[in-house]
């Protein structure tokens, strides 16, 4: 039968707002909330307080919110499990040496990665339904951080719920913020607030987007 060759979508876009200019995959709805700054605003708002030294960009996509944050916090930490929007995050984040782009995908130990289906993926040509790539923890990668001021931004397609499990140590932090998108096809917005039980009770800052 051969190869049959993708058709990649060749509409690309390039946004300058006054955090800089980005290079963006061409969604309308999206890039002119990119543009005016309005896209999930709340999470925009904490970001400007420059208040964090750490921000962690768990689903950075293009880098959108670490490209923001990179004016501020003292380290980025974003991380992007699709290839594609990978090497576009690498490229958005040259000009930044406080920001450290990691393709990996966050989970709890054990995981085999699933990224919803899209023509962007890198398997394994051995193993053609795995993914090849990395498996981390939070609590493997942050608890060197869990002293500074930290937040932690989750959009991750339905794994949040597996990343919450691979941070046990981290949830213990009462100096992390967290934001976490809900998507429920695979999780159910209990499920995701009971790994914050006391947040709220003690001020602490739990944010959610649901999806």
């Amino acid at each position: 039968m051969g190869v049959i060759p993708i058709k990649f979508k060749d509409e690309w876009a390039k946004i300058t707002t006054s955090f800089g200019t980005f290079i963006s995959y061409n969604e309308p709805r999206f890039n002119e909330m990119y543009y005016r700054l309005t896209y999930q605003k709340d999470i925009i708002s904490r970001l400007l307080t420059g208040s964090y030294d750490v921000f962690v960009d768990v689903g950075s996509y293009i880098g959108y919110f670490a490209l923001i944050e990179a004016m501020f916090a003292k380290k980025t930490i974003a991380y992007e499990a699709n290839p594609i929007l990978y090497g576009i995050l690498l490229n958005n984040c040259k000009f930044h040496s406080n920001v450290e782009c990691k393709y990996s995908y966050v989970g709890k130990r054990g995981d085999i990665p699933k990224i919803p289906t899209n023509p962007f993926q890198m398997v394994d040509v051995r193993a053609p339904h795995e993914y090849n790539i990395p498996v981390v923890t939070l609590d493997d990668e942050l608890l060197k951080y869990k002293g500074k001021k930290m937040f932690i931004k989750m959009d991750i397609e339905g794994g949040e719920k597996n990343a919450l499990l691979g941070a046990t140590e981290l949830l213990k932090c009462d100096n992390i913020d967290w934001q976490v998108d809900i998507h429920y096809h695979t999780n159910t917005e209990q499920e995701i607030f009971d790994f914050f039980p006391n947040k709220l009770r003690r001020g602490h800052h739990f944010l959610c987007h649901k999806e």
